[in-house]
């Protein structure tokens, strides 16, 4: 038997008038349209089944009549040779003889009949080559017998057996005839649609031969392909302690799953049953190039991140591949003249179950979307080649750090393009199918922009509507240092109002690593009020101290004209908090407060202070006593001098020097200025007990300079009494000008009780000792800084971040509303620099962090 097909009739001849036409010339018309009928079911409708022709094996019982019978259901279907097959039974009307009737519902068969196909010699009987045939047997419908027929009840395995149609086809010779009645008949093409049983061996022998049915017998593939996901890396406090341990967390996985394995048996199965072998040994050799652990790049996680690219295109093809079938052109040997049906029985496991021996109807693309999966089947198999391609070699050079809007849990394609590659146009043409499809690939977006669409809305997509998105990618940090990546990051995200945190980890920290208090405001801000209400409070003290003892007359005995205004008190109180406090830690309040007009103490004082930078309190007093060289104080009174001319000196040069280390916030104390603060707090804390004692006469008054000789300084009833008091006064001073002349014009034991203080002095002292204490709430603050910074720079440390905050991923950006973390390392990991960035991750929600101490 010869497929109709196999050779056409491309033309035919038309006739004319009184033409005598022969045999040749009607067959060349018949066979024309014959072939384009064909054709056109084939090629503008499909081959195989289109519906019905389900087969079923019944036992006794079930339905009339008696014993086992198989049933066809009616169907329709189309061989590869254009034949329209349906079933059919002989007509009962008289006029219709030797006619067949369509208007079924099913055929019964009830028995069968060894069948030999001994006219046509349709070639997949003979599959061996030979000219032995496969065991076949015929099914004869129900009432129907014939030489050798046999009820179903005796064929053994029934059950086992395959059904198929098989339109038998062949020319029959005309039998020998009368000259008269010769010259009507021709050959005779018959015609005959037969029900075959053929066991499960034998068809698979058929099926091997048959393009279309294995090419259709995707799914049986599709059950074949590995299931493959990436598997996490589950950051841990074990897994987070250095570089080397973070990157062989990463490098595990693509090295020691086997995953690379799976995915080329996968690539493997799907492109070599479509016939792309070509394609299919490009892709697993890029494969072993690409993930070959000598090649692996210095930033592990774009590796990780290479991997899941080629794995979610995978998946991707794996969805595709049932339908990635399009019958534009079908081969027309597959199965000219028969169709497989089925089993006749529910198959196992193990079996094809998935077509059940069955030719599925293999549409056109008139009139199927098929060929669209298709082409996006065949567009993802040309992108994980050229992503694997684009990828080799990348350097992952430091460049500006970007962020680009994308999506969240979407196909790869509606992604923005990775950092990764080295964007090309193929790649760019390959990424998104239906963005291809409609001539728009360069509306993706990606980090690298040179290839895109000239367009703002492309260039600088953060500028417009943000709400077709939902992820954030953040690239070009990796390899940068830990301040400018920050500080890149942080830009981009107040520029354009972006809804995410950005943290720093360290995944090692030096011994010489610290933070810098402005980054957590939050946690420090109690300390920063403690602090602020100690400097007031000090500074109301020093500032009074201040502005009534600076004031005494270097020139009258016990005179300060501004003791009216201290005890009147017109100044007004700032409304503007904010300015009062800027203005108090940008000033000097013991100075701002000190008189400084021409005859006062606190002139010389305020001059000699300015003099100096970064002086000390013995330098400033000095310098202010030696500044009063020429002043006669003979007209002073011990008490006088003592009490309004030296120890304002003394003091306010302490006080002075003492506001100076007194900090305006946290951020500016220290070990160096607290210990300065201290040691002027003390000064001052001794002059006042100093002047107490003076003011009680437990203290001898120092004389004013060469106001006596020094004979009653050594008289007996002095050195008794004062030399021990002055002299123990003198030594709980750590910073002085040498020994004061102590001599005295008259006798202090017998004229101390005469003269009396004014009653002001007394009460500033009071207040001085007051405060002497406070300074520990100084030490106090301070220890409680460095507390938490070192229990910050502990929870910086991603080892210890991730006890606190587990299930950070690597996304290569974040979530809006989640939390950007970027990590560095703070000493040398293999090509990197210290303090590099060398990792990211995410949390999908916002972190406050900075207040987690």
């Amino acid at each position: 038997m010869t497929a109709k097909l196999k050779a056409i009739t491309p033309s035919y001849s038309s006739f004319k008038d009184d033409q005598v036409l022969t045999a040749g010339q009607l067959n060349e018309l018949l066979n024309y349209f014959d072939d384009q009928d064909r054709m056109s079911r084939i090629f503008l409708s499909g081959v195989g089944i289109v519906c019905g022709f389900q087969p079923s094996l019944q036992t006794n019982g079930q339905t009339a009549p008696p014993g086992k019978k198989i049933i066809i259901t009616q169907g329709c279907g189309v061989t590869t040779d254009g034949d329209l097959i349906k079933l059919s039974l002989p007509s009962d009307l008289p006029e219709e003889e030797g006619n067949e009737n369509i208007n079924i519902e099913e055929v019964i068969y009830t028995s069968f009949v060894s069948y030999s196909d001994e006219k046509a010699k349709y070639t997949p009987f003979f599959y061996t080559g030979t000219n032995q045939q496969i065991p076949l047997y015929e099914l004869l419908p129900d009432g129907v017998t014939t030489p050798g027929s046999q009820p179903l009840d005796t064929f053994s395995g029934l059950e086992n057996m395959i059904v198929l149609l098989y339109l038998e086809s062949y020319t029959e010779e005309p039998t020998v005839c009368t000259g008269i009645s010769c010259d009507d008949m021709g050959e005779k093409q018959v015609q005959k649609l037969r029900a075959l049983l053929v066991s499960r061996t034998d068809v698979l022998n058929i099926i091997h031969y048959d393009a279309i049915f294995n090419y259709q017998n995707i799914l049986n593939t599709y059950i074949q392909l590995p299931a493959i996901e990436v598997p996490r890396v589950m950051i841990n406090q074990f897994n987070s302690q250095s570089p080397a341990e973070l990157s062989a967390a990463y490098t595990k996985v693509i090295t020691s799953t086997g995953i690379i394995k799976m995915l080329q048996a996968g690539f493997s199965l799907m492109l070599n049953k479509l016939g792309m072998n070509s394609l299919s040994q490009s892709i697993l050799k890029q494969l072993d190039i690409n993930f070959n652990p000598i090649n692996a790049p210095v930033y592990f996680q774009y590796w990780y991140d290479l991997l899941k690219d080629v794995t979610d295109t995978y998946n991707e093809m794996k969805e595709l591949f049932p339908e990635a079938l399009c019958g534009c052109d079908p081969d027309i040997t597959s199965f000219p003249k028969h169709l497989l049906l089925g089993s006749l029985k529910d198959l196992t496991e193990n079996d094809l179950q998935y077509n059940n021996y069955r030719h599925s109807f293999l549409k056109s693309p008139l009139l199927s979307d098929f060929c669209s999966a298709q082409e996006q089947f065949e567009q993802l198999v040309d992108r994980v080649l050229e992503m694997l391609k684009a990828n080799q070699g990348y350097k992952f050079p430091v460049n500006p750090v970007k962020v680009t809007p994308s999506k969240y849990a979407a196909p790869l394609g509606y992604k923005a393009i990775p950092f990764y590659y080295n964007l090309n146009n193929i790649l760019l043409k390959k990424w998104n199918y239906e963005k291809t499809k409609r001539y728009k690939q360069k509306w993706n977006l990606s980090y690298h922009t040179s290839l895109l669409e000239n367009n703002p809305i492309v260039q600088t997509p953060l500028s417009y509507n943000l709400e077709p998105y939902n992820f954030f990618c953040i690239e070009g940090h990796q390899g940068a240092t830990r301040s400018s990546a920050l500080e890149a990051i942080r830009s981009i995200k107040e520029k354009f109002g972006l809804n995410f945190d950005v943290l720093d980890l360290g995944i090692s920290l030096s011994g010489t690593e610290t933070i810098n208090i402005e980054d957590y405001p939050c946690e420090f801000a109690d300390l920063q009020v403690m602090l602020t209400t100690w400097r007031q409070s000090n500074s109301c003290v020093l500032s009074n101290t201040s502005q009534y003892l600076s004031s005494y007359s270097v020139d009258t005995s016990w005179k300060n004209p501004n003791l009216p205004v201290y005890y009147e008190n017109k100044g007004k109180a700032s409304l503007d908090l904010k300015a009062l406090v800027n203005r108090q830690a940008e000033t000097n309040a013991v100075y701002e407060k000190m008189d400084k007009t021409d005859g006062s103490v606190g002139k010389y004082i305020a001059e000699s202070y300015k003099k100096f930078t970064g002086c000390s309190a013995n330098d400033i007093i000095n310098l202010a006593l030696s500044e009063m060289a020429g002043i006669n104080f003979r007209t002073f009174s011990p008490f006088a001098y003592d009490l309004t001319i030296l120890k304002p000196v003394q003091i306010l040069s302490n006080a002075l020097l003492l506001f100076d280390n007194i900090p305006a916030n946290i951020i500016q104390l220290d070990r160096t200025r607290y210990n300065n603060l201290v040691l002027n707090a003390n000064n001052i804390c001794v002059l006042a007990r100093q002047t107490t004692g003076v003011i009680n006469g437990d203290v001898a008054p120092v004389l004013p300079p060469a106001s006596t000789p020094g004979s009653y300084m050594n008289s007996a009833s002095y050195m008794q009494k004062y030399m021990p008091l002055a002299d123990q006064a003198q030594a709980s001073i750590e910073e002085y000008p040498g020994s004061f002349n102590r001599d005295y014009s008259y006798d202090f034991e017998v004229n101390r009780t005469v003269e009396k203080a004014p009653a002001m002095i007394p009460n500033i002292m009071e207040d001085l000792l007051k405060s002497c204490c406070n300074v520990k709430q100084i030490e106090s603050i301070l220890n409680e800084i460095e507390r938490r910074k070192q229990q910050i720079l502990l929870n910086k440390k991603l080892s210890e971040f991730v006890k606190k905050h587990p299930g950070l991923e690597h996304f290569r950006g974040v979530r809006p509303g989640g939390t950007f973390i970027v990590v560095y390392t703070s000493t040398a990991f293999g090509e990197i620099p210290a303090n590099t960035i060398i990792a990211d991750f995410s949390l999908p929600y916002s972190c406050n962090c900075k207040c987690d101490i």
